[in-house]
């Protein structure tokens, strides 16, 4: 061991070494603060966007009245205010329990709160469990593309997603309610949807749930939560718009966010490279 011999770069190497890391990481960390901050635009313009469209409309000359919420203020004169139970059936999902009593349950992949995030109309099923459902059960809780799932409490109170049949067969879990458009009902689920991401954000819903740090949004909550209602082909044209500008500042957010991952590996290769002596910073010595 003894006989091994380390190399080592001079005191001026070294100096050279640190100011054109200094130099460079500045220069990379600037970069990437500014593309976060673009980020962080492009998400509140996403925000600010569904924001006007569920509470104002698409036309700009359109005109108003006092909504009767306080917090709502004014939506179009033509628009109607109900309670969501008054456009949908809402039902919260089977009590977890791995097995039923008499034993004639059947292993089925259920969903819960965790699998519920707000990404576009995307779901996350990496963490799909399973447990037993009774034959009664499986048309009770099965679950259909186009509806809407709602979480009943916990940090991700009021969080929505439209379920897209990413399973073929999937049931979900109590800590979720099932809304489905009432027959005849003129709201969709998809603007329900819009318009728990404009309460959720702002604050209404936590509001709702007396969210101190686990709030919960019963089923009795859900379905008293009142909502403007357009009427159907003007609400379709703003779920139609929202989708298709939503989709396209989410492609910007990912670009941009693939950008910066970039950057991060740069910056740490080049901290490697120049520590191993791989990058020749001579013009750095004083």
């Amino acid at each position: 061991i003894g006989a091994v011999q380390i190399p080592f770069s001079t005191l001026a190497e070294q100096r050279a070494i640190a100011a054109f890391l200094d130099r460079e990481t500045e220069r990379l960390d600037a970069l990437i603060a500014g593309k976060e901050r673009q980020i962080e635009f492009l998400q509140e313009k996403r925000a600010a966007l569904i924001s006007h469209a569920v509470t104002k409309g698409l036309d700009p000359t359109v005109q108003m009245k006092d909504s009767g919420i306080e917090w709502l203020g004014e939506i179009p004169v033509h628009w109607e205010v109900g309670s969501v139970k008054r456009y949908f059936s809402v039902e919260l999902g089977k009590m977890l329990n791995r097995s039923t009593e008499d034993g004639s349950g059947i292993m089925k992949p259920y969903i819960r709160a965790a699998n519920v995030h707000w990404s576009g109309v995307e779901l996350d099923i990496s963490g799909v469990n399973e447990m037993e459902f009774s034959p009664n059960q499986l048309d009770r809780y099965r679950l259909q593309p186009g509806d809407l799932l709602v979480t009943e409490g916990g940090v991700t109170v009021g969080r929505s997603i439209i379920w897209n049949g990413e399973l073929d067969e999937c049931y979900y879990q109590n800590s979720l309610n099932r809304v489905i458009s009432l027959p005849g009902s003129p709201v969709s689920a998809k603007f329900l949807y819009y318009w728990m991401y404009f309460t959720k954000i702002n604050g209404y819903v936590d509001l709702l749930a007396g969210k101190a740090t686990f709030g919960h949004l019963t089923n009795v909550m859900l379905k008293d939560f009142l909502m403007p209602a357009p009427g159907g082909l003007e609400q379709h044209a703003i779920t139609q718009f929202l989708d298709r500008k939503t989709a396209e500042i989410d492609a910007l957010i990912v670009k941009v966010q693939e950008s910066i991952d970039i950057l991060k590996e740069y910056r740490t290769a080049l901290i490697s490279a120049a520590v191993a002596g791989k990058i020749d910073v001579r013009q750095e010595v004083a």
